[in-house]
């Protein structure tokens, strides 16, 4: 179908929750719609157009940009926090250029399963504002970003409240979950896994003492899973602490077979908790950014803000917390293991709203089609007339 599709969001840069986010994004439009005409915006855009079989344009080639938004009749800034200045100013800027390049070539705007926020400084909240209003759909994934857009006031276009679009993913079979551990080493004992991240608030040294003070229980055994994402300089350093390493295996059904052979997941990026949600398996977030806590508080996975500097009692708390959430994972998990189907379901609903945008359009284009070549071959002619005229 010659519907041009554009896809902007964090992609190329080797995460795999965004890479996943946008593969099934892809597969789904292919499959479901029928559009085929689809465009990356890509970090990586030979790996993308590889990996995906489709068109990719660089990141940063703003030519190319021009040129695909000029041409499409469709625009989604895929699942992701994008929206937010806590990174940099830069990028919110960045993906605003091209949400504005949409809009004036009256291009649909449709932003999909999106983390809107933190918007943090004054010109971000009042630029960002005016920007999002631009949008025709926003899908958002947790009701923090309801309330971000609430206080930006971008209150034109329409806004669902949905859920992360990677719950909509099975789990894996229990085949796929023995083979990912074949080999491995499994010492007898709880088996805790580790997915690091660092900032300022939460630093290599605060992982250091977090790993020896849960290494001291002789009932844990402690798993570092790398390969969630490319940038991995912590992931290497942990990894000489004396925990056990697995890797996430490359894609996002290796990743999750690896987590269901685990007690318990502690994750301080999104995916992480995604994907051990989507296997059943009791989880513990760290919140060191909005997302992540939006996350927990809308599917009631327990969690710890580390929003400010960590001290020895801070850590101490978070250990005994892990501690008794190892003493009964599976009464901690009820609260979101019975709602999970609901929250597929709204996984889903990110799809079927974005279905009904597209049908619209193809049926205002239909209809325009139509209209046109049902025109009396003299009223063409006299159109004719009247448009040299009015050119003359």
């Amino acid at each position: 179908m010659s519907y041009e599709t554009v896809i902007f969001g964090y992609y190329g840069n080797g995460n795999l929750g965004d890479e996943t986010n946008l593969r099934e994004l892809v597969a789904w439009l292919q499959t479901q719609t029928k559009i085929t005409a689809i465009t990356a915006i890509s970090h990586n855009p030979f790996g993308t157009s590889q990996n995906l079989k489709i068109s990719a344009i660089g990141k940063f080639d703003w030519l190319a940009i021009w040129q695909k938004i000029r041409n499409a009749k469709l625009l989604i800034g895929g699942g992701g926090s994008l929206f937010q200045d806590r990174t940099s100013l830069r990028s919110l800027l960045y993906y605003s250029t091209i949400l504005l390049w949409a809009k004036l070539f009256k291009v649909q705007i449709c932003l999909y399963g999106q983390g809107i926020g933190p918007i943090e400084t004054k010109l971000g909240r009042i630029f960002g504002g005016w920007v999002l209003s631009q949008a025709d759909l926003i899908t958002v994934r947790d009701r923090l970003s309801i309330i971000t857009l609430a206080e930006l006031k971008a209150l034109r276009p329409k806004v669902y409240l949905t859920a992360e679009p990677l719950l909509a993913l099975p789990s894996v079979a229990e085949g796929m979950i023995t083979q990912a551990w074949k080999g491995k080493i499994q010492l007898p004992g709880l088996k805790v896994g580790l997915i690091a991240r660092e900032l300022a608030t939460f630093t290599r040294r605060d992982w250091y003492d977090l790993l020896a003070l849960l290494a001291r229980d002789p009932q844990i055994r402690l798993y570092l899973i790398m390969g969630v994402e490319q940038k991995a300089e912590l992931d290497h350093a942990l990894a000489g602490a004396g925990v056990s390493v697995l890797n996430a295996g490359g894609s996002w059904e290796q990743f999750q077979a690896v987590l269901g052979g685990l007690d318990l997941v502690v994750s301080a990026r999104l995916h992480g908790l995604v994907a051990a949600v989507n296997q059943g398996i009791p989880c513990y977030g760290l919140a060191i950014d909005p997302k992540l806590e939006g996350f927990c508080l809308q599917l009631g996975v327990p969690y710890s803000t580390l929003i400010e500097a960590v001290n020895t009692a801070t850590l101490a708390e978070l250990t005994a917390k892990l501690q008794s959430l190892l003493a009964k994972p599976f009464e901690e998990r009820r609260p979101w293991l019975q709602d999970r189907g609901f929250w597929q379901a709204r996984a889903h609903e990110n799809q079927l709203i974005l279905k009904q945008l597209i049908n619209k359009e193809l049926t205002m284009a239909n209809l325009l089609t139509e209209a046109t070549n049902n025109i009396d071959p003299g009223e063409q002619n006299v159109e004719a007339s009247l448009s040299r005229r009015d050119s003359s």
